[in-house]
């Protein structure tokens, strides 16, 4: 026994054994107050936020909506609750959000705030004031047409081919006296000099039916940007050109009319392929013509690299020969006589059979009056082919200034015998 009493003696005299007592005491003591002593906690969270649950609530489905530039906002929450509880328990656990319950129409409003938490054991308050002041106006909605508005001009003869917007439409909501001024969603670039096709993304601009800006602060707009695609190409008007030709001779530009049904052709292509700026569609057979006016037409041969942007296939000619007229005109013998023959073989001559040449001549009326077939020249080339009488044809050359044009071939025989 004495033993025993010295060995208790020598443990509660050990630091070891003291340490461990404090420990086990402390544990003790905090237990009870955790448990026991001072039970009853609150703890203040800072910035707890607020939710704006607005879509479909009463002001919502009453067309009202409230005039806030920001849906967020923050309030000081204060819970309470026992100790052990508040040590688990954290701002997430926090719900606050507006009361619109009682807001049905347009006005300023005290909006009551509503606190919760999902935990039974822990009681939430907001500290401070409870109710945030609105106004609320008639709501409206209108959907828009994008629209792509040039700030300058392309380069000299570039145009678009191609153009895509996107979003093409977009959705405004806001006040009602506002949405219902908007007439335009623009986008604007700036396109000075452009040559190139580009894709750019910009604002989408609202304006007003005398072009002002819209003022957004209330305004949800489902895209407030725009992608613009778009394709430039070079494109240039060719002036249609027919040439009027008369095979057997003579000059009828002073009293013959030509007109186009397209008198231009659209064409895109590269600036260096249009140096000309003529489409040559063919030339006009005058010879061919015998009545007053004739129409002809002819079908549309791009150049090379160019490609046809107007939806023309063919150009109608329209040729009027104006007051000429059409008659048989004699050249008498005298003046075939002098004709000059061409192309004769080496060691021979020729020689023009004189005869009277009978010829469709149309000119101007003072031309019949007095053709003065002696004035003209006249010559026969050997590398014609004859006709079937063994003729060759006879070429006449009707002075530039007299306005006249041969309508039929004359022929005349020619002696061709050795020279000596």
């Amino acid at each position: 026994m004495k033993k025993f009493k010295e060995f208790l003696v020598r443990i509660f005299k050990s630091d070891t054994f003291l340490k461990i007592l404090s420990l086990l005491i402390a544990v003790v003591f905090w237990l009870y107050i955790v448990t026991i002593a001072d039970n009853e906690l609150g703890k203040t969270y800072q910035d707890v936020p607020v939710t704006f649950a607005y879509e479909g609530t009463v002001p919502y489905n009453s067309g009202l909506m409230p005039l806030v530039t920001s849906r967020s906002y923050d309030v000081a929450v204060r819970a309470s609750g026992q100790r052990v509880d508040l040590m688990n328990f954290s701002k997430e656990e926090i719900q606050v959000s507006f009361d619109f319950s009682r807001i049905n129409k347009a006005g300023t409003y005290k909006v009551p705030l509503i606190v919760s938490t999902n935990d039974p054991a822990i009681t939430v308050e907001i500290v401070g004031d409870d109710e945030i002041t609105m106004t609320f106006t008639e709501r409206a909605t209108v959907n828009l047409s994008v629209t792509f508005r040039k700030d300058g001009n392309y380069a000299s003869g570039y145009e678009e081919i191609n153009k895509l917007i996107s979003p093409k439409t977009i959705s405004v909501e806001g006040p009602k006296d506002i949405v219902e001024k908007i007439s335009f969603a623009e986008v604007q670039i700036p396109v000075s000099n452009k040559s190139e096709s580009f894709s750019e993304l910009s604002d989408i601009l609202l304006l007003t039916a005398d072009r002002v800006y819209v003022d957004r602060t209330y305004l949800t707009i489902s895209s407030t940007t725009a992608n613009v695609e778009v394709e430039l190409a070079y494109r240039n008007s060719l002036k249609v050109q027919a040439t009027p030709v008369n095979k057997y001779g003579g000059n009828e530009e002073s009293y013959t009319t030509i007109t186009y049904s397209s008198p231009y052709v659209l064409f895109q292509g590269e600036p260096s392929l249009f140096t000309t700026g003529i489409l040559f569609i063919g030339d006009i057979a005058l010879e061919d013509i015998k009545t007053q006016t004739a129409t002809k037409s002819y079908k549309i041969i791009p150049p090379e690299g160019l490609t046809c942007v107007d939806d023309i296939m063919e150009i109608e000619v329209t040729v009027d020969m104006g007051v000429s007229i059409i008659k048989n005109t004699k050249i008498p013998s005298s003046a075939v006589r002098n004709c000059f023959v061409r192309n004769v073989p080496e060691g021979k001559k020729a020689t023009v059979t004189p005869e009277n040449v009978y010829v469709s001549l149309r000119a101007l009326p003072y031309v019949h009056e007095n053709p003065n077939v002696n004035n003209w020249s006249y010559y026969v080339d050997l590398n014609d082919t004859m006709n079937s009488d063994g003729k060759y044809p006879l070429h006449i050359v009707i002075p530039s200034d007299v306005p006249a044009g041969l309508l039929s071939q004359a022929y005349v025989y020619v002696l061709i015998e050795d020279a000596e």
